[in-house]
């Protein structure tokens, strides 16, 4: 006699089937009449004209690459054609890539320099005694 809530190991190896939306369409017999009728979205029938297939797919591209461009300027990217990489500032100031970056991307109209560039001198020692 089997304990009280316990299964046979066969059906504690198998996983929950995951049907796909033509598997459904072909369990139910959902044609493209039915679904237009009933507003069936997310089965897909496999009687579906061509040309809405692909309108389908054009309007879930133009969707998605309007979301991403949303999400990247809501981050405030900007365009690739605009980046550092391809403007390449430093060559209007004369100094390579590494040394614009070293120096804090500084630009034509801070005349090339930044801060860092600035020699601060050291002040004097207080009681006039000299570093030797």
């Amino acid at each position: 006699m089997r304990e009280e809530g316990t299964r046979p190991a066969s059906l504690l190896s198998r996983k929950r089937y995951r049907f796909r939306s033509a598997e459904l369409a072909a369990l139910f017999d959902v044609t493209w009449k039915h679904k237009k009728r009933l507003g069936i979205k997310t089965i897909a029938a496999p009687d579906t004209p061509a040309d809405v297939i692909e309108a389908a797919k054009a309007r879930r591209r133009q969707r998605d690459q309007k979301y991403r461009h949303d999400q990247r300027r809501r981050l405030s990217m900007k365009p690739q054609a605009q980046s550092a990489s391809q403007t390449k500032p430093w060559e209007a100031l004369g100094m390579t890539r590494r040394t614009w970056y070293r120096r804090g991307k500084p630009t034509p109209e801070t005349g090339g320099t930044t801060l860092s560039d600035k020699t601060v001198p050291r002040p004097e020692p207080a009681d006039g005694a000299s570093r030797g």
